[in-house]
């Protein structure tokens, strides 16, 4: 919940606890939104070309979707304190602008792991994967957990979690360490959730990097060899290495931006 030093700082003007840092910072929110902007629209693009399913294109362009959204929701309000020199939210946008960044932020996470999990099962069991991975089932998930995560990052304004203005002075997050106790529970259970998708996303990364070395070796024995089931097993191992490379990337994104606030 609130406190009164909070609610004194709804409208933070320039002072030494609260102030919006020089033109540099603006830039850098703005450089982070085209290059967010541009990037998404580019990870469209080629997960069109490169995915190897339906289900795994599907996916990709739920986190690319979800991204840029979260830069639409989020960037207008830290524009404009940054050109106001103070926080022009108010306690709405305030609390506004922690549930847009977290709600989609930890979607964005679990979407992650979903896409990591469902490597690691076309990989570990191909024969289960089109009854295990269907359009449907994923569409349905990715529905409720958009939901779940919109309704359950509602809670720090029902009193259920703390939110309050972060120095510069320009946005707005939870309270990670709250002095209340429902506060303090609120921001370890989403830590959890975030070192639980760090731990997912890792783990299964590692297993389909060491699987796909073990298809490069057998690779390098059967080169020779004209069959054409053998030409096709490889090219999807060409295909499957490069979606590894970009899972790796994407991994290491996820991790620098989360595991700093875990």
């Amino acid at each position: 919940m609130a406190e009164i030093s909070d609610v004194a700082n709804w409208n933070c003007t320039f002072t030494a606890a609260c102030e919006p840092t020089n033109l540099t910072g603006l830039f850098l929110i703005l450089f982070i939104v085209i290059v967010s902007i541009i990037g998404n629209f580019t990870a469209v693009y080629y997960t069109r070309k490169n995915a190897n399913t339906v289900v795994q294109t599907l996916l990709f362009h739920a986190l690319a979707w979800t991204d840029g959204i979260t830069s639409l929701l989020t960037s207008p309000l830290v524009i404009a304190s940054y050109l106001s020199g103070k926080w022009v939210g108010g306690e709405f946008g305030c609390k506004y602008e922690c549930w847009a960044i977290n709600a989609c932020g930890f979607y964005a996470g679990v979407v992650i792991a979903i896409i990591a999990i469902e490597r690691w099962i076309a990989l570990t069991q191909p024969y289960k994967y089109e009854k295990i991975m269907t359009i449907p089932k994923v569409k349905i998930a990715l529905a409720i957990l958009g939901v779940v995560y919109g309704v359950f990052f509602l809670s720090p304004t029902l009193g259920f979690g703390h939110v309050r203005i972060f120095e510069p002075g320009t946005y707005c997050n939870i309270d990670w360490f709250g002095t209340n106790v429902e506060d303090r529970v609120f921001a370890v259970f989403c830590i959890g959730i975030i070192l639980s998708c760090v731990v997912i996303v890792i783990a299964c990364n590692i297993h389909v990097i060491f699987i796909l070395n073990k298809l490069r070796l057998q690779r390098r024995k059967l080169e020779v060899s004209s069959n054409a089931a053998i030409k096709r097993k490889l090219r999807r191992s060409d295909s499957e290495s490069s979606m590894a490379k970009l899972m790796i990337i994407i991994t290491i994104c996820y991790c620098v931006c989360w595991l700093p606030v875990a």
